[in-house]
């Protein structure tokens, strides 16, 4: 690879690592100038920013070996916080690992029947499912704990989110615990709860 020079003005050069490729290269780039309007890079946020987006937009990506993301990856579960406006309070949540996904999964499943073919099918309830994430995926408050249960009420722990929190609010604190553990926003939440 040519030794890094200084590119010209309204020009910033970016290295990609060896691996790396956009989506209509038909080989790998080993380096590459983009050309950068500096007024354009400073309005959103520097030059630095400004080639991220451009990289981004033209699919380049930089690839790790599995392996060693596997064994460079943070162990235990992922934590966070997620903010209720009403209360102003911020609730303290965690990722839930798969074992306690598929609890969540088991407890909000029915069975309902087909009425075309008469079977019964399994269907995953969105909002029970949604409850039972804010319960096992909040550490503080313990939607577990007696001292909630009987303030509200309430025969279980989902009860008590039920009683505790707004719909939206539910929904928003589950869609946050479950970014924590691995779903993306705006692709698997849609499929969060159908069965």
């Amino acid at each position: 690879m040519d030794e890094p020079h200084d590119p010209p003005e309204g020009q910033v050069t970016t290295i990609i690592p060896e691996g790396s490729h956009a989506r209509e290269a038909a080989v790998p780039y080993t380096d590459e100038v983009l050309d950068i309007d500096p007024e354009v890079a400073e309005r959103r946020g520097g030059p630095e920013t400004e080639v991220d987006a451009v990289r981004q937009s033209l699919g380049i990506t930089e690839n790790v070996d599995p392996l060693t993301a596997l064994l460079n990856a943070p162990t235990g579960p992922q934590v966070g916080k997620w903010h209720c406006k009403r209360l102003n309070a911020d609730f303290e949540i965690r990722s839930l690992d798969n074992d306690t996904y598929g609890k969540v999964q088991e407890e909000a499943t029915r069975f309902v029947r087909n009425r075309r073919t008469g079977r019964m099918e399994k269907d995953i309830d969105a909002p029970t499912m949604s409850m039972l994430v804010c319960v096992y995926g909040t550490t503080n408050p313990n939607f577990q704990s007696q001292q909630l249960l009987k303030h509200y009420s309430a025969a279980s722990s989902r009860h008590a989110v039920r009683a505790a929190l707004l719909p939206g609010e539910v929904d928003g604190l589950a869609e946050k615990i479950l970014q924590l553990s691995g779903y993306n926003e705006d692709e698997d939440m849609e499929e969060t709860g159908k069965g």
